[in-house]
């Protein structure tokens, strides 16, 4: 019965081995008390004292390892700086690995052959209609062909960085600043015309035999339909950053639509107006303010 329950004692105890650190000790000529008296004066045996378990501590071989992943990824990173500033140059304004382009002259000769064009149609000029197709067409195919290269030169060849893009935005910046110095100009002389009128048209607003348009019919119908494309461009704008393309493409179309309207009535109008643009200063204005 005794030598039962030290066998199961000590298969209580082989477990530990499988999860702690265990020592292993040779019984000595004087054994514990408890084993001792299980066992008697039986012979040699083994027994386990649990000892407190402690980190591994990692190999030299691991430390190695990542070290030279470390300068790996920083010779990978010089590398790359020296790569793009071989490309860029030390100031990484203009990048050196782009074509020359033939595309500003070319749109330059394509807008001065359609503005040209216009004055001599405007004015009884033989050949002013076919210049002024030959430059709208040149100029469209410039715009088509210049757009092409520079997504290319920016997705495929990615010669753009971020200084680089930084053109094209404040380029589009200054067309926009532009745009309103000039209505805001035109604006300043449509309403110190009507505020202050001058002696040559009567001292009156709007000046005698003025025919003037109705502004509750076709103008304020435009004035819905301006803003109404702008709130579509822009769900178009927000439709393309969320990555969600049908909606996109049906905001393009709504705007695209919208465009076409809005010029429409703006024909419509022009052709109905009583005036025309060499009817004072109103009709200059008006003609310069809304055409």
């Amino acid at each position: 019965m005794e030598r039962i329950l030290t066998f199961i004692a000590i298969s209580a105890l082989l477990p530990v081995h499988h999860y702690i650190e265990v020592t292993t000790y040779r019984r000595s000529p004087t054994p514990p008390s408890v084993i001792n008296s299980l066992l008697g004066d039986a012979q040699t045996i083994d027994y386990t004292e649990p000892v407190v378990p402690y980190e591994p501590v990692r190999p030299i071989d691991c430390l190695l390892d990542q070290a030279l992943f470390a300068n790996s990824l920083a010779l990978s990173s010089k590398v790359l700086a020296e790569a793009r500033r071989w490309l860029t140059g030390p100031d990484p304004l203009h990048v050196c690995g782009t074509d020359p382009s033939p595309w500003p002259i070319s749109g330059s000769l394509g807008a001065l052959a359609t503005t040209v064009g216009g004055v001599m149609y405007m004015h009884p000029f033989q050949g002013g209609a076919t210049l002024l197709s030959l430059g709208l067409i040149f100029l469209l195919y410039t715009m088509f062909v210049w757009w092409r290269d520079v997504l290319r030169e920016s997705t495929l060849e990615g010669h753009h960085t971020k200084v680089v893009q930084l053109g094209p935005r404040y380029g589009f910046i200054l067309f926009i600043v532009s745009e309103v110095m000039f209505l805001f100009a035109l604006f300043w002389a449509s309403s110190h015309s009507s505020l202050a009128p001058t002696v040559e048209i009567g001292g009156i607003w709007p000046p005698k035999g003025i025919g003037v348009l109705d502004p509750r019919e076709i103008p304020f119908l435009n004035t819905l339909i301006l803003p109404s494309s702008g709130a579509a461009v822009t769900w178009a704008h927000h439709a393309i950053l969320a990555g969600k393309e049908k909606r996109a493409v049906y905001a393009l179309v709504a705007t695209v639509s919208l465009a076409l309207v809005f010029t429409g009535f703006q024909g419509m109008e022009y052709y109905q107006a009583p005036s025309t643009i060499s009817d004072s200063i109103y009709g200059s204005s008006l003609c310069m303010n809304k055409y």
